[in-house]
Protein backbone atom coordinates (compact mmCIF):
# COMPACT_ATOMS: atom_id res chain seq x y z
CA UNK A 1 0.00 0.00 0.00
CA UNK A 2 2.75 2.45 -0.95
CA UNK A 3 0.89 5.34 -2.55
CA UNK A 4 3.71 7.68 -3.65
CA UNK A 5 7.47 8.16 -3.97
CA UNK A 6 7.81 9.63 -0.47
CA UNK A 7 6.30 6.49 1.08
CA UNK A 8 8.43 4.34 -1.22
CA UNK A 9 11.63 6.09 -0.07
CA UNK A 10 10.59 5.64 3.57
CA UNK A 11 9.88 1.93 2.99
CA UNK A 12 13.30 1.43 1.39
CA UNK A 13 15.03 3.13 4.32
CA UNK A 14 13.09 0.93 6.74
CA UNK A 15 14.08 -2.24 4.86
CA UNK A 16 17.74 -1.18 4.74
CA UNK A 17 17.66 -0.57 8.50
CA UNK A 18 16.23 -4.04 9.07
CA UNK A 19 19.10 -5.58 7.11
CA UNK A 20 21.63 -3.59 9.13
CA UNK A 21 19.98 -4.57 12.44
CA UNK A 22 20.57 -8.19 11.46
CA UNK A 23 24.21 -7.45 10.65
CA UNK A 24 23.58 -7.83 6.93
CA UNK A 25 24.55 -5.63 4.02
CA UNK A 26 21.42 -4.13 2.40
CA UNK A 27 20.98 -4.99 -1.29
CA UNK A 28 21.77 -2.43 -3.99
CA UNK A 29 18.28 -2.83 -5.43
CA UNK A 30 14.78 -3.74 -4.29
CA UNK A 31 12.17 -5.32 -6.50
CA UNK A 32 8.82 -3.60 -6.26
CA UNK A 33 5.53 -4.54 -7.83
CA UNK A 34 2.16 -2.95 -8.17
CA UNK A 35 -0.10 -3.66 -5.18
CA UNK A 36 -3.14 -5.63 -6.27
CA UNK A 37 -6.49 -5.57 -4.56
CA UNK A 38 -9.77 -7.29 -5.16
CA UNK A 39 -10.08 -10.43 -7.18
CA UNK A 40 -10.70 -13.96 -5.97
CA UNK A 41 -7.80 -16.01 -4.65
CA UNK A 42 -7.16 -19.34 -6.34
CA UNK A 43 -4.29 -21.81 -6.19
CA UNK A 44 -2.82 -23.39 -9.30
CA UNK A 45 -0.30 -26.12 -8.72
CA UNK A 46 1.55 -29.05 -10.12
CA UNK A 47 3.60 -31.88 -8.68
CA UNK A 48 5.55 -34.61 -10.43
CA UNK A 49 4.47 -38.01 -9.12
CA UNK A 50 7.02 -40.83 -9.66
CA UNK A 51 4.30 -43.23 -10.84
CA UNK A 52 1.79 -40.98 -12.60
CA UNK A 53 3.87 -38.05 -13.84
CA UNK A 54 2.59 -34.47 -13.55
CA UNK A 55 -0.46 -34.07 -11.31
CA UNK A 56 -2.20 -30.69 -11.43
CA UNK A 57 -4.27 -28.98 -8.78
CA UNK A 58 -6.81 -26.14 -8.84
CA UNK A 59 -8.64 -24.71 -5.86
CA UNK A 60 -9.38 -21.75 -3.67
CA UNK A 61 -6.14 -20.00 -2.84
CA UNK A 62 -4.50 -18.01 -0.09
CA UNK A 63 -5.70 -18.81 3.41
CA UNK A 64 -8.67 -20.70 1.95
CA UNK A 65 -6.39 -23.34 0.41
CA UNK A 66 -5.37 -24.58 3.85
CA UNK A 67 -8.59 -23.85 5.72
CA UNK A 68 -11.13 -25.33 3.31
CA UNK A 69 -9.12 -27.84 1.26
CA UNK A 70 -11.42 -27.10 -1.68
CA UNK A 71 -9.33 -28.50 -4.54
CA UNK A 72 -9.67 -30.52 -7.72
CA UNK A 73 -6.87 -32.72 -9.10
CA UNK A 74 -6.13 -34.15 -12.57
CA UNK A 75 -3.27 -35.89 -14.34
CA UNK A 76 -1.49 -33.96 -17.08
CA UNK A 77 -1.86 -33.24 -19.90
CA UNK A 78 -4.99 -31.20 -19.27
CA UNK A 79 -7.62 -30.31 -21.84
CA UNK A 80 -9.93 -27.32 -21.73
CA UNK A 81 -12.73 -29.72 -20.80
CA UNK A 82 -10.65 -31.08 -17.89
CA UNK A 83 -10.16 -27.62 -16.43
CA UNK A 84 -13.84 -26.73 -16.87
CA UNK A 85 -14.72 -29.88 -14.91
CA UNK A 86 -12.15 -29.00 -12.24
CA UNK A 87 -13.74 -25.57 -11.81
CA UNK A 88 -17.23 -27.06 -11.59
CA UNK A 89 -16.11 -29.61 -8.97
CA UNK A 90 -15.02 -26.95 -6.50
CA UNK A 91 -17.41 -26.40 -3.61
CA UNK A 92 -16.66 -22.71 -4.09
CA UNK A 93 -17.64 -22.75 -7.78
CA UNK A 94 -20.53 -20.39 -7.01
CA UNK A 95 -18.10 -17.86 -5.51
CA UNK A 96 -16.16 -17.82 -8.76
CA UNK A 97 -19.37 -17.35 -10.76
CA UNK A 98 -20.16 -14.24 -8.71
CA UNK A 99 -22.48 -13.79 -5.76
CA UNK A 100 -24.45 -10.88 -4.32
CA UNK A 101 -23.57 -8.42 -7.03
CA UNK A 102 -19.93 -9.42 -7.33
CA UNK A 103 -18.76 -9.88 -10.90
CA UNK A 104 -17.80 -13.39 -11.94
CA UNK A 105 -14.14 -14.39 -11.95
CA UNK A 106 -12.64 -14.70 -15.42
CA UNK A 107 -13.15 -18.42 -15.98
CA UNK A 108 -11.36 -18.30 -19.31
CA UNK A 109 -8.25 -16.81 -17.67
CA UNK A 110 -8.20 -19.63 -15.11
CA UNK A 111 -8.56 -22.24 -17.85
CA UNK A 112 -5.77 -20.68 -19.92
CA UNK A 113 -3.45 -20.50 -16.89
CA UNK A 114 -4.08 -24.15 -16.00
CA UNK A 115 -3.47 -25.26 -19.60
CA UNK A 116 -0.18 -23.34 -19.64
CA UNK A 117 0.79 -24.89 -16.32
CA UNK A 118 0.00 -28.34 -17.72
CA UNK A 119 2.23 -27.70 -20.75
CA UNK A 120 5.00 -26.34 -18.52
CA UNK A 121 4.97 -29.48 -16.36
CA UNK A 122 4.82 -31.80 -19.39
CA UNK A 123 7.64 -30.02 -21.25
CA UNK A 124 10.05 -29.56 -18.32
CA UNK A 125 10.87 -32.75 -16.46
CA UNK A 126 13.25 -30.91 -14.13
CA UNK A 127 10.25 -29.17 -12.52
CA UNK A 128 9.21 -31.27 -9.55
CA UNK A 129 6.64 -28.92 -8.07
CA UNK A 130 4.98 -25.58 -8.82
CA UNK A 131 2.78 -23.68 -6.39
CA UNK A 132 1.09 -20.51 -7.66
CA UNK A 133 -0.71 -19.30 -4.55
CA UNK A 134 -2.42 -17.05 -4.58
CA UNK A 135 -3.37 -16.14 -8.09
CA UNK A 136 -5.89 -13.30 -8.12
CA UNK A 137 -8.69 -13.74 -10.63
CA UNK A 138 -10.52 -10.61 -11.68
CA UNK A 139 -13.56 -10.05 -13.85
CA UNK A 140 -11.06 -9.73 -16.71
CA UNK A 141 -7.76 -11.52 -16.25
CA UNK A 142 -5.64 -13.31 -13.70
CA UNK A 143 -2.45 -12.25 -11.91
CA UNK A 144 -0.01 -14.57 -10.13
CA UNK A 145 0.86 -12.96 -6.79
CA UNK A 146 3.24 -15.56 -5.34
CA UNK A 147 5.01 -18.52 -6.90
CA UNK A 148 7.25 -21.33 -5.70
CA UNK A 149 9.04 -23.73 -8.04
CA UNK A 150 11.04 -26.77 -6.91
CA UNK A 151 13.50 -28.24 -9.40
CA UNK A 152 14.96 -31.75 -9.51
CA UNK A 153 18.28 -31.86 -7.66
Amino acid sequence: NIADQVLLAAAIIEMEERFEQQGLEPPDQFLIQKMLSGGREVILGGKRDPSFGPVLLLGLGGIYAEALQDISIRLAPLTRSDVEEMLDELRAARLLRGLRGQPPADRSAIIDAMLRLSHLMMDNEEIMEIDLNPALVFEHGLQIVDARVILRT
